[in-house]
C-alpha cells in the first residue's frame, strides 16, 4: 500500500520490517518533539504508530497528534499497558499476527483517506 507513516517508539517487535515490506513509506521518529516537527514539515501522514513501551511516551505522542492533526493514532501494546487506549483509533493487541494488523491499518488508512476526501 501506498501510504506514509510516522513510527515512534521502540521496535522490540520488529514491526518497521514488515510495514516496509507491505509498501509502507515509515518515517522512524525518537520523541514527541520530532513528531511535532515532521507534522510541521510533511503532508498529513496517513497514520502515527506508537508502541507502549514507554507509557509516557504513548501518551504524549497522542496529545502532539490531536492537536496537531486528525491523522489516526495506532497504539502497538507491547507489555500489558491499557492506559487511556481507548483514546486512540486502533489498538493492536500484543501477539497479533502481521498479517491482521497489516490489514487492520490498511483499513484504516482507506477509512481515514475517504472521510479526508469528502
Amino acid at each position: 500500500m501506498d501510504a506514509r507513516l510516522l513510527f515512534i517508539g521502540d521496535d522490540i517487535c520488529h514491526r518497521l520490517p514488515v510495514l516496509l515490506s507491505a509498501g509502507y513509506t515509515v518515517a522512524e521518529l525518537q520523541s514527541p518533539a520530532q513528531l511535532t516537527a515532521a507534522l510541521a514539515a510533511l503532508d498529513c501522514p496517513d497514520a502515527i504508530l506508537v508502541t507502549s513501551t514507554d507509557a509516557k511516551l504513548a501518551s504524549q505522542v497522542l496529545s502532539v497528534a490531536r492537536s496537531r492533526s486528525t491523522t489516526p493514532v495506532i497504539l502497538f501494546c507491547d507489555q500489558g499497558y491499557d492506559y487511556g487506549s481507548a483514546q486512540f483509533d486502533l489498538v493492536i493487541p500484543v501477539l497479533t499476527p502481521p498479517l491482521t494488523w497489516l490489514e487492520d491499518i490498511r483499513a484504516l488508512v482507506e477509512k481515514n483517506r475517504e472521510r479526508s476526501a469528502d
